[in-house]
């Protein structure tokens, strides 16, 4: 039976497609294997063990990125051993299950990097060279590490850049980036390194540390080098204080814009890495009704794995009803204001109990305002700052706004607070 000339043009076509495919993804492949082939022992198993029972308490991925024998990995993955030196050991182990026990001699916790170096004198260690540059947004990379403690693997995904929205800088990465990958090497086509895995939101979309972070991170190391413990806290306490600054400048950075919801007048995205949401639940049914707005900055700061902190969040909630009557209405009222909480994760071991002050407010109608604050044990000139303001000059309506700042410092806390009453207000 003959074909037609249009099915075979179609046919011929479909295998060409098909053929330059599978040429593509030999490539992909061919690429993928020999990096892997190139560099596997260069890459490592990081090991966070607890002395007692010398099993494993963290795991993570690390590589040599040095001709002394430097190793870069996350912070959070090494973060229990730093934190905790007499509870916790470090070691590293490669393909062999060769073992290699390891300090930490530098870290940078705002971009959650550590240096780490054998406790002994190594052979010389193929290190990864750094690239001079970021790959063209598009180009197939490849994330090398130890997922789920299953072995060591290669992962080709694709370059997409910088993150848009973040304080902290990250690279956006098409790939799966799983937990035990942390602190591994991302190399472009020739082998060179870009960035680093530190974290991952599903659906393939992983983050890197960018690669100019690394490149600073091991200079600083080799002109400051740290040796005991006591030297790399007050590495940490002044990185932390210095990313308090930084932050809180990023959020004056502009005026502040203005948006209406509803019979208010409340601010809107007031730094670039900050996203805003919003919502009405205003149908028959509801006994009460209401329009919201809720913002939030990208990302926070990883301490430990009970505190992140140099985060920011706020909310506003317009709301009112016709069919409670006002002493109704200002039960419930009262009870939404009271289940308002911190935005970010921290526990008694590493700050205070919140201490709350209220007031009432007057301008231009009566306001209560409760400012609560944490005091961090580690940071003494940091706290969490919780604030609600609610609106009490009227019987069936009101305008509820709450923010909460993680690490900032009390002055800068209660500055906040000031500008944030500011704008937070009925519609002229």
């Amino acid at each position: 039976m003959s074909i037609p000339l249009k099915n075979r043009v179609t046919i011929l076509v479909l295998g060409l497609t098909l053929s330059f495919s599978s040429i593509i993804n030999a490539q992909v492949d061919s690429n993928a294997k020999t990096l892997f082939d190139q560099f596997s022992q260069s890459v490592y198993q990081v090991r966070v063990l607890e002395k007692q029972s010398r099993t494993k308490a963290a795991i993570g991925s690390g590589f040599f990125a040095s001709s002394q024998g430097l190793l870069v990995s996350n912070y959070h993955v090494v973060a229990p051993y730093v934190q905790e030196p007499d509870k916790y050991a470090l070691e590293v182990v490669n393909q062999e299950n060769n073992r290699l026990p390891m300090d930490v001699i530098a870290v940078d916790v705002i971009n959650d990097l550590a240096l780490l170096k054998p406790t002994t004198i190594l052979s010389k260690r193929l290190a990864i060279p750094l690239s001079h540059q970021l790959p063209v947004k598009g180009e197939e990379i490849y994330s090398l590490g130890n997922p789920h403690d299953l072995g060591f693997t290669v992962v080709e995904g694709t370059f997409n850049g910088y993150v848009a929205k973040a304080f902290y800088s990250r690279l956006l990465f098409t790939g799966p980036i799983n937990p035990g990958m942390s602190g591994g090497p991302v190399l472009n086509r020739q082998g060179e390194l870009v960035g680093v895995n530190v974290a991952t939101a599903g659906n393939e979309l992983g983050f890197l540390v960018p690669l100019e972070k690394i490149r600073a991170l091991l200079n600083k190391a080799q002109l400051n080098h740290i040796d005991d413990f006591t030297s790399l806290q007050k590495q940490i306490i002044q990185q932390v204080y210095k990313n308090e600054s930084l932050f809180m400048q990023a959020l004056y950075q502009k005026k502040w814009p203005e948006k209406n919801l509803g019979k208010a007048q409340v601010i809107g995205e007031i730094a670039p890495f900050i996203s805003c949401w919003g919502d009405a639940q205003n149908d028959d049914e509801r006994l009460i009704k209401s329009v919201y707005t809720r913002c939030r900055s990208e990302g926070s700061m990883f301490l430990s794995p009970r505190l992140s902190t140099g985060s920011v969040e706020y909310e506003f909630h317009f709301v009112y009803t016709t069919r409670l009557n006002s002493h109704q209405f200002y039960q419930w009222y009262s009870n939404r204001i009271r289940h308002m909480s911190a935005g970010n994760r921290a526990t008694k071991t590493d700050v205070s109990s919140f201490v709350c002050h209220e007031d009432i407010v007057n301008k231009e109608g009566a306001y209560k305002s409760v400012f609560c604050s944490r005091q961090y044990h580690n940071f003494p000139l940091l706290y969490d700052v919780l604030f609600v303001t609610a609106s009490l000059d009227r019987y069936q309506e009101g305008v509820i706004s709450h923010f909460a700042l993680g690490g900032v410092t009390k002055k800068n806390g209660i500055r906040f607070a000031q500008d944030f009453m500011r704008y937070s207000r009925w519609k002229p």
